[in-house]
């Protein structure tokens, strides 16, 4: 990661540049970019944070109920077994939440170093869960279970694809 994107996420967590309170949006010489003053206020980042991550988790909550009720509502909702590929993505998951915790403290810390080491790891463990998801969907496919197969694997499929989508634009 470039040392000036760096110095913006740490002037954005406070942990740097003058007053602290902002991430410099400068978009070349002498630019300020769209922003007031060329700089983000830190409260608008959260905000706009929060937002976002809200919406994302209506998303997958409103997946999560649509499940539910189909399935309750379905006589063409067929089970099957999922590839064993996905206990090993769970434990991934897991793992990568720890380093991303571990890169994030580093980098709050001013560790850089560290916090790059860290955040190569998780992204990573991020690549080794995107390779299992296409793995479990390629056994799946084997197997003939296919995202137009029932109700439950249209499911699965949009569910898996929806969380790919959201690990590669986090």
């Amino acid at each position: 990661m470039p040392d000036s994107t760096l110095t913006q996420l740490a002037e954005l967590n406070g942990a740097g540049g003058a007053g602290g309170g902002g991430v410099s949006r400068a978009d070349g010489p002498g630019g300020g970019g769209p922003f007031d003053g060329g700089r983000i206020p830190q409260r608008t980042y959260v905000t706009g944070m929060m937002v976002a991550l809200g919406a994302i988790a209506m998303f997958f909550v409103a997946l999560a109920s649509a499940s539910i009720v189909r399935r309750g509502l379905a006589s063409d909702w067929q089970p099957f077994e999922l590839p064993r590929i996905l206990w090993l993505d769970t434990l991934i998951l897991v793992a990568s939440s720890v380093t991303l915790a571990h890169s994030t403290r580093r980098f709050l810390a001013q560790q850089f170093e560290e916090f790059r080491h860290w955040w190569g790891v998780t992204t990573t463990l991020g690549i080794f869960f995107l390779v299992g998801q296409v793995i479990a969907w390629w056994r799946l496919a084997s197997s003939g279970i296919f995202l137009s197969t029932s109700p439950n694997s249209g499911f699965f499929y949009v569910f898996t694809v929806a969380h790919g989508l959201h690990l590669l634009g986090g």
